[in-house]
Order: structure tokens, then sequence, then C-alpha cells
């Protein structure tokens, strides 16, 4: 009897340990999460912004920078690879291709002083894309009414941005992409706090 009640004592206790290794294991695979996706989010603002600068005036980096800011979308697609599969990862990163070349347009359109209203609403429509796509892997957490305005504020916040070094307004080019960082911040833990809630 007491041998048995040793025993289960034991295997209780195995239990238990496990229990609390997994869930040490969860959260220690959520700040992860966390940490990559502010990453990448952060890599798509600021290599956006340093794109704009070079692009607009001129600079011998510009191909480079490009080159470094289409690698981010790849990077999201992978990221996101690892909980939606390959083909998900993947066609994400091709919306996003686009989201970005449609974007290189505009700042080449902006420096010529021509108009942009054609290239908006593709960029416009490309967002929306995007968001469908979002939210049809995770309908529960990613509502498409949600993902749309998140999408949508961020091409508002960086077509202030873009628009404020056109006119020269570099302090107040400064200080909009703080919000453009804010927002992107913002996007990173609507994202990844979706993705812990769905597999959790």
């Amino acid at each position: 009897m007491i041998s048995t009640l040793l025993g289960m004592g034991i295997l209780l206790s195995l239990v238990v340990l496990c229990y609390i290794m997994y869930k040490k294991y969860k959260r220690s695979n959520n700040v992860a999460l966390r940490q990559k996706m502010t990453r990448v989010w952060f890599d798509h603002v600021d290599r956006t912004a340093q794109y704009i600068i070079a692009a607009l005036a001129g600079l011998p980096s510009v191909d480079a920078i490009a080159g470094h800011l289409q690698e981010n979308q790849n990077d999201i697609g992978m990221l996101m690879s690892k909980y939606y599969g390959r083909d998900a990862g993947s066609k994400l990163a091709e919306l996003l291709h686009k989201h970005i070349d449609i974007a290189a347009a505009i700042v080449s359109a902006a420096k010529d002083k021509k108009p942009l209203d054609d290239l908006s609403k593709q960029w416009s429509v490309n967002a929306d894309e995007i968001s469908e796509f979002l939210s049809g892997i995770n309908p529960r957490e990613w509502s498409l009414d949600e993902i749309k305005k998140m999408m949508t504020d961020h091409l508002t916040e960086t077509s202030k941005y873009l628009q404020l070094l056109v006119s020269d307004d570099w302090a107040g080019a400064a200080k909009q992409h703080d919000v453009v960082v804010d927002q992107a911040q913002y996007m990173a833990n609507m994202l990844s706090s979706g993705i812990i809630k769905q597999f959790s």
C-alpha cells in the first residue's frame, strides 16, 4: 500500500514537473515570437525610410537599400511560415514585395512631382489583399476590418512621412518617423498576439 502511494506520488510529481516545464517552454517561445515579429516590422518601416531618403536624394546606395528592403519581405514571410506553412509564407512575401514595388513607384512619382492618385489606389488595393490574406489564415484573432484599418494606418503614416520629406520639412519628417515606428510596433503586437492565441 505504501509503495503504491509512493509510486503515485512520484508519478504525480513528474506530471506536475512536466506541466511546469511545458508552460515555461511556451512562454519562452511566445517571447521569442514577439521579439522576432517586432524586429521584422521595425526593419520594414526603417528600411522603407532609408529607401525613401536615398531615392529622393538620388544617392548611389539606393539599389542596395532597395534590395535590403525586399529581403525584409522574405523575412516576414519566413516568420509566418513557421506557423502557417511554406505556401502561406511565400504568398504573404509575394504580396509584400508588391507592396514595396508600388511604394517605390510612389516615391519616384513624388520626387518628379507627378500625380499619385492611381498609384495610391493600387497601394490600397494591395493593402486590402494583404488584409484579406491575413484575416483568412486567422479569422478569429485577425478580423478583416481590424486588419484593414491596421494596413490603412500603415499606408497613411508612411505617406505622411514621404510628403514631409518632399516638402523639405526635416523636423516634421523626423517626428513622423516615430509615428510610423509606433504604428509598426502596434502591427507586430497584433500579429504576434493573434498567433499566440490561435496556437495556445
